[in-house]
């Protein structure tokens, strides 16, 4: 593809959505601005109209699926209509449909590790679903703090995991599909049952 300069026909929305590309296909690291603007079509100088840094565009990238997994489980815990059960699991029904929606997305968010004020930025998001999760957990049964967390992230994982092998686009399976199957196979008990209600001490 030929470099261009700025141009009023490319927005930022545009180099968002060349930069989703270049990530999910290289990797955030190997990433380069001018990997970037090659694929938005852009004079590597150019894209630096659009975003100061990678880390800059990197937070353009993921915030959107960020804030839509937070809003997904504000809207579970402000509805009056639900049980402390039901709230558990039309949460993790919610973080499916977006994770599911959002493959390269959430793929490039879970890849991020802290350390950069990007990547600190995101663990912080992931960290306040995980605790907003481990809290619906908590209430609808007889956890303690400690088991409620580690139940979200067995579930929470167990979204991460299909996203390894999950391609919307060249799947048989729709997103609904594979939300559903992942529900019944954990099954409502493990969700909230007292099972594990303590998690055992170490010797």
């Amino acid at each position: 593809m030929t470099d261009q300069a700025v141009s009023p026909s490319k927005s930022s929305q545009d180099v968002v959505e060349a930069a989703l590309t270049v990530f999910a296909e290289k990797g955030f690291d190997r990433s380069t601005m001018q990997d970037v603007a090659s694929v938005a079509g852009l004079h590597k100088s150019s894209i630096y109209h659009y975003f100061r840094s990678k880390d800059e565009m990197l937070l353009a990238v993921c915030r959107p699926t960020l804030d839509e997994l937070l809003d997904s489980i504000d809207s579970v815990v402000r509805a009056t209509n639900l049980s402390p059960r039901q709230r558990v699991e039309e949460s993790f029904a919610a973080a499916a449909d977006v994770a599911l929606g959002h493959v390269r997305e959430t793929n490039i968010i879970l890849s991020q590790r802290p350390g950069s004020p990007a990547g600190d930025e995101i663990l912080r998001h992931r960290l306040a679903y995980e605790s907003r999760f481990a809290d619906l957990i908590r209430d609808a049964g007889s956890l303690t703090r400690e088991a409620a967390i580690l139940r979200a992230r067995v579930l929470l994982g167990t979204i991460n995991w299909v996203l390894m092998w999950f391609r919307p686009e060249r799947s048989s399976y729709s997103v609904d599909d594979v939300t559903t199957e992942i529900r019944s196979v954990l099954g409502r008990e493990l969700m909230i049952s007292d099972a594990t209600s303590e998690l055992p001490r170490r010797a």
